[in-house]
């Protein structure tokens, strides 16, 4: 594969857009570690204090998984599409779409401070050692935004193929756990100039070259992987949310792809693999279903109903953002106004739904 012309190294400080620590609407955010993100609830004791971050239209919120009790850390107007944990629990960081900013929550001093990055911003995710944010950006022009934590500098990644051609507009994005590759879900779209109004599904692939260089390529998928994205945990599969369907990408050997019908999948975002890797949760989007995949048959073995809401006939809001405890033993699902919480050995919804106070949208989990 060739490298693009337009490579930039993990050191450049992104030009024209201030990366500079900011206080937005908070306090002064402290410094420390950075992390992937956790999911979880229920009473068991391994999932013992943990917290539920919830983030959607026009707020964000966290969830006592023991009492249930929902805590409002943010009543900020915007669509704050993306959210994520540091490893320690120390931190919260949720992404606002038309803003661009990327703000951070102290979980310690509750203080609110944030990045400014480009408008546009969507899905946002989180290297393992914690230094690292990755932030997928619509912008005018797709874009990845790599937020040095520690360093506070970041830079921005223009997602242009080696081939030529326009990327669809990045929904998610996922990083490698030793931090080799970068994935986004960019869409349908049309790759080459000749081949205007051909509709074809493309996850974009940003590999990280041992002089911190980047090298852009498009791995052709097939379907409409325009929502959400998951990685299992050894980083050998990714998971890709499409329009009917469930893609898995065989990352040793991208050409290898299965397509899982989910039957009642319509835009569904969200998208969660279990800790072991066994299974694959993915909303279903306006119908309110979540698809329960088993990772050994690549088969759909459930589909547990959560809810939808209809307005005049037509299906409005449905299943969003997924989260596993630990353990593995529960998930969390979004949908509408709501959080519910999914026993994984039963398959069934346990307890009532957890009112956030606005639409939700992601889900994270920390303690």
């Amino acid at each position: 594969m060739k490298k693009n012309n337009l490579e930039i190294t993990f050191k450049v400080l992104l030009t024209g857009l201030l990366i500079v620590l900011l206080s937005a609407c908070g306090g002064g955010g402290g410094g420390g570690s950075n992390g992937a993100s956790e999911s979880g609830q229920s009473g068991i004791e391994q999932n013992a204090g943990m917290k539920v971050y919830v983030s959607g239209i026009n707020g964000v919120a966290s969830i006592d998984h023991d009492t249930r009790k929902v805590t409002r850390i943010w009543d900020g107007v915007g669509d704050y599409l993306g959210i994520a944990v540091s490893p320690d629990g120390g931190f919260v960081y949720f992404s606002e779409y038309w803003s661009g900013y990327v703000l951070r929550y102290n979980t310690t001093n509750k203080a609110i401070d944030g990045y400014q990055a480009r408008p546009g911003a969507n899905g946002i995710d989180i290297t393992l050692d914690g230094q690292y944010i990755l932030l997928a950006s619509t912008s005018i022009n797709p874009v990845l935004t790599i937020i040095d934590a520690i360093k506070e500098e970041a830079v921005e990644v223009p997602l242009i193929p080696s081939q030529g051609g326009e990327f669809g507009a990045p929904r998610d994005v996922v990083v490698t756990p030793d931090k080799t590759a970068i994935y986004l879900s960019t869409g349908s779209y049309s790759l080459y100039p000749q081949q205007q109004g051909m509709v074809v599904g493309y996850i974009t692939a940003v590999y990280i070259m041992p002089n911190d260089e980047f090298m852009i390529e498009p791995l052709k998928v097939g379907g409409d992987p325009s929502g959400g994205l998951a990685m299992s945990p050894d980083g050998n599969y990714l998971y890709a949310s499409s329009l009917g369907d469930v893609i898995k990408v065989n990352l040793k050997d991208p050409s290898e792809v299965t397509l899982i019908d989910t039957v009642n999948n319509r835009f569904g975002s969200g998208i969660a693999v279990s800790p072991d890797g066994r299974w694959v949760y993915a909303s279903s989007g306006v119908t309110g279903y979540i698809n329960i995949i088993d990772t050994q048959t690549d088969e759909v073995v459930n589909s547990v109903y959560i809810k939808n809401v209809v307005i005049a006939g037509t299906a409005i809001f449905g299943t969003a953002g997924i989260a596993f405890t630990p353990d593995g033993k529960y998930a969390y699902v979004c949908s509408a106004y709501d959080v519910y919480v999914i026993n994984t050995e039963t398959q069934t919804v346990v307890g009532e739904a957890i009112n956030v106070g606005f639409r939700a949208f992601a889900v994270a989990i920390g303690r």
